[in-house]
């Protein structure tokens, strides 16, 4: 599995490869803290962030993640 870096805390470890879609752990870079799941939400059409417990982002890391979900929306649009 390739992890992948989103900006400069935060990292998308692939766990799940499914038909169309994946699902991605994000974590924290420092202490491997696992902060949510990207997955693919049916209803919105999208990737979506999926937050485990009380986290806190910054809106730098915010800004991060939103890159990532765009980027991976848009492949998934393109059919990459």
């Amino acid at each position: 599995m390739v992890t992948l870096v989103i900006g400069k805390y935060m990292s998308a470890t692939p766990v799940e490869t499914k038909t169309k879609t994946s699902v991605y752990s994000i974590n924290n870079v420092t202490h491997g803290d696992v902060l949510g799941v990207v997955k693919w939400n049916g209803a919105w059409r999208q990737y979506c962030f999926f937050t485990t417990g009380e986290i806190i982002l910054s809106s730098g890391c915010m800004k991060d993640l939103q890159e990532f979900l765009d980027e991976i929306n848009k492949r998934r649009k393109s059919g990459e």
